[in-house]
């Protein structure tokens, strides 16, 4: 009997059959065609982690410093802002910017840098807070030392022979310091150095005077740590009362004894009147680090996420560009208006080429979906069941408490939309949301329809619903496996996708489409019969050409495909916005 490498013809037929019944294990069907070249994505906008901005101040509104990190400083004249890049930081944050004006300004950011109106230069001073009265009375310190410049050279004031935190520093007549560190308070009155210790963790003082002075930072406590706001009256330090809904404080600075603000966590801004502390509407939810102003009408706050506010005496508004760092959930008018939800922070509005944070989403809520008309008309649900509204300009309570989460829309028209989620559908119809559906032991995922009487939705237990314009009824989709989206050009050709694949609908029937099965896909959309997306986690996608399903690679992770309403196609990622060439 012959040999062949080894292996006797005889068992050469076995072989062969061993092979073939691993090949038909394989979850790639052989009508799927192998991968091929690459779609063609546009970037529209690429996602990045934005550092904080640690502090601010200005002379005036055309003359205002930020400062961000490695030693790296923003300064605005009025119209444009610039980058400044101090030489000798060695720390990875400014911590503090004080000036007496324009033409006398310093940075502290481990070392001491000044700006006499021409140039930048750094000083023999190590230093992370700095305060003064007059370009003749500054004050600096690090963790052991407070240094003090008389106008002509810098002293040591006070060696604390100790290491602690300074956060801030006051400086007023007298002459009379304070130097706040992270768990401890020192007043100095020209001759005598004293402590003292109230309860807490402290970030920021302002003040009028020596005897009417604010410290904010956090109580000291389990389970949670709650904002806390000193008062010195020249005698004691005593905490005043706060709005219950507040969050840690960060930074403190007035205009008068009567227009005094704090702010801190998730966009937490806080007013005093003189007479009470009370809660500004949020306005971002990016947690606020410093504030400082040259008057009641021009006040800036800056945070993370290189947020910038400015208040003119009415609104607080963002003074510079706002970007998110990542898209959870999106909605799409075209390729140039889009809106999104970036994680446990806000909804931003894209148009003209330019982001926007449009709606602080609370720190307990999400953002579940979006749905409307246009990005004049344009609805989100929240995770409590609310359903906001978006008309261009601001957003407004639509539906309070809707029975269960609307995970997904579809609008025929203004006054047509549907809603649908954990066991319930909703439809909108111009005055009110009125519900079609409540109380299922079912969720619905997805939800789209090629007119008001022919609308689908998609949900668990290969759950398929459709509604004539009158009722909705079950279809069959022969699985039990769940589907997860749904989109169709046409009343007869409809594709729904979830844990058992694709599936397509003919008019007649839903059937199994000869394609990667996967409990990956989660999500579909098109541009015709013959030009369709699937996606799933891990840098899945498939192109259906009308024939076949091409497999495609791509190097990021895929939140949602939409299909916008000008019929675009756009991709959104974990660190991306793209649309799909012509």
């Amino acid at each position: 009997m012959r040999v062949f490498d080894g292996i006797t013809m005889f068992w050469l037929p076995l072989v062969l059959a061993l092979i073939s019944g691993i090949a038909a294990c394989d979850q790639r069907p052989l009508d799927l065609a192998p991968e091929t070249p690459s779609l063609e994505w546009h970037t529209i906008e690429k996602f990045s982690y934005r550092a904080m901005l640690t502090d601010v101040w200005c002379s005036s509104g055309n003359d205002v410093y930020v400062g961000y990190r490695y030693g790296l400083l923003y300064h605005f004249d009025g119209v444009d802002w610039e980058e400044i890049l101090l030489e000798g930081h060695e720390t990875l944050y400014i911590f503090d910017i004080w000036g007496s004006g324009p033409n006398d300004v310093y940075v502290a950011d481990g070392k001491l840098h000044h700006f006499d109106g021409t140039s930048w230069s750094e000083l023999p001073i190590a230093a992370v807070v700095v305060g003064g009265t007059a370009a003749d009375d500054v004050y600096a310190a690090d963790s052991r030392y407070v240094y003090h410049f008389n106008g002509v050279v810098w002293d040591i004031l006070h060696d604390f022979n100790e290491h602690k935190s300074p956060k801030a520093i006051w400086a007023g007549p007298g002459p009379s310091l304070v130097l706040v560190r992270l768990y401890d308070i020192v007043h100095w009155d020209g001759a005598t150095w004293r402590g003292s210790d109230p309860s807490g963790r402290f970030w920021d003082i302002w003040g009028i005077s020596p005897n009417d002075l604010y410290v904010v930072g956090q109580i000291l406590g389990v389970p949670t740590e709650d904002p806390i706001i000193l008062h010195y009256d020249g005698s004691d330090w005593s905490p005043m009362p706060v709005p219950e809904m507040s969050d840690n404080l960060y930074g403190v600075w007035g205009a008068s004894f009567n227009d005094v603000y704090a702010v801190g966590y998730r966009g937490t801004i806080l007013h005093y009147d003189g007479f009470s502390w009370s809660l500004a509407e949020p306005v971002t939810a990016s947690s606020l680090f410093g504030i400082y102003g040259s008057g009641p009408s021009d006040i800036y706050a800056v945070g993370e996420n290189k947020k910038i506010l400015h208040f003119d005496g009415s609104n607080w508004t963002s003074a510079w560009e706002d970007k998110p760092v990542c898209i959870e959930a999106a909605w799409a008018e075209s390729i140039s208006r889009i809106a999104g939800y970036c994680r446990k922070r806000s909804i931003y509005i894209y148009d003209n080429n330019q982001w926007r944070e449009s709606f602080a989403v609370k720190q307990y809520e999400r953002v579940e979906a979006f749905g409307g008309t246009s990005l004049d008309n344009l609805y989100a649900s929240l995770s409590t069941g609310s359903i906001i509204h978006f008309d261009g300009t601001i957003w407004s309570l639509s539906a309070d408490s809707l029975s269960g989460r609307q995970l997904a829309f579809w609008a025929a028209s203004q006054n047509d939309i549907f809603s649908v989620g954990t066991g319930s559908i909703y439809h909108y119809d111009g005055t009110g949301w009125n519900a079609m559906m409540e109380g299922e032991p079912f969720r619905l995922h997805s939800v789209w329809g090629s007119s008001s009487d022919n609308v689908i939705a998609v949900g668990d237990g290969g759950k398929i619903l459709r509604y004539n314009g009158t009722s909705w009824s079950g279809m069959n989709s022969g699985i039990t496996q769940a589907l997860y989206d749904v989109w169709g050009t046409s009343k007869n050709d409809v594709f729904a996708v979830g844990q058992a694949g694709i599936l397509h609908y003919d008019g007649i029937e839903w059937s199994s489409q000869p394609g990667y099965r996967s409990s990956d896909l989660r999500m579909i959309a098109g541009r015709a019969p013959n030009d369709v997306i699937a996606i799933g986690y891990g840098g899945l996608l498939l192109h259906f050409n009308g024939l076949i399903w091409n497999h495609q690679e791509i190097n990021e992770h895929p939140v949602d495909i939409l299909n916008a309403l000008d019929g675009s196609l756009i991709l959104v990622s974990s660190n991306r916005i793209s649309y799909l060439v012509e």
